[in-house]
């Protein structure tokens, strides 16, 4: 009876041990989360015959009156857990995106159609549906982590408006048919921290940055959107 007693005893430790490595492994959570988005563009040649005096023409101009704007990527979340360390993350989420002007002259129209020299500034949005696929690593042990996510987003494209201010001031004629590409592929960086409020809940906070590989349009210069935003996200473990 003392040997069986001082068997069970030994082996005790690793049992234990075992016992708390499988419930930290294969965790399932879902969540939400918001993230106000600094919104701007990168252009790049497309058309490698345009002379270089005639690109940075181009480029210097569109650079010195447009300007980034605020937008937001919010939407629902799934995290699995391989353990405690490793983590694959995916989702739908609804992005607005795009950039501005500063303030340049242009016409007002009143509703009387008398025609006047008036200051304004323009705003490019898109928005798309967002499948984010992530890859997070997961470091510390404690109540606060510090986690880092690599992966890529694909965006369908749902629609895009282009406003003005003062709204009087938007003469030009848009067409309501989108001739861009309607899907684009934007690898995704992020780190930040996650705070475990209980067994089944956390919260974390990442900035995040978003590139987008394929132009809006495919024309001889390539308009690249790109955000930089803090993602909130609250999640739930399900398992």
């Amino acid at each position: 009876m003392n040997r069986v007693l001082r068997i069970i005893l030994l082996f005790s430790p690793l049992m234990s041990i075992g016992q708390d490595t499988t419930t930290t492994k294969h965790k399932l959570l879902i969540g939400v989360s918001y993230s106000p988005d600094y919104c701007y563009r990168t252009l790049t040649r497309n058309d490698k015959s345009i002379p270089d005096s005639t690109w940075n023409s181009l480029k210097n101009f569109a650079d010195s009156i447009e300007t980034a704007k605020f937008g937001y990527t919010t939407g629902i979340n799934i995290c699995y857990y391989f353990n405690e360390n490793l983590s694959i993350e995916s989702g739908v989420l609804y992005s607005n995106k795009g950039d501005k002007t500063i303030p340049i002259k242009t016409f007002l129209i009143d509703s009387y159609g008398n025609v006047s020299p008036v200051n304004a500034s323009f705003t490019s949005s898109y928005t798309y549906l967002d499948f984010p696929l992530t890859v997070n690593y997961t470091f510390f042990k404690k109540r606060i982590k510090l986690v880092v996510g690599v992966g890529a987003t694909l965006s369908v494209y749902l629609n895009s408006t282009l406003t003005s201010d003062p709204k009087e001031a938007l003469v030009l004629v848009v067409s309501d048919k989108f001739t861009g590409n309607k899907i684009n592929i934007s690898p995704t960086v992020s780190v930040g921290a996650q705070y475990q409020l209980n067994d089944k809940m956390s919260l974390r906070l990442a900035p995040t940055y978003r590139y987008g590989i394929l132009g809006i349009y495919d024309a001889d210069i390539k308009t690249h959107l790109w955000t930089v935003g803090i993602n909130i996200g609250y999640y739930y473990k399900l398992k």
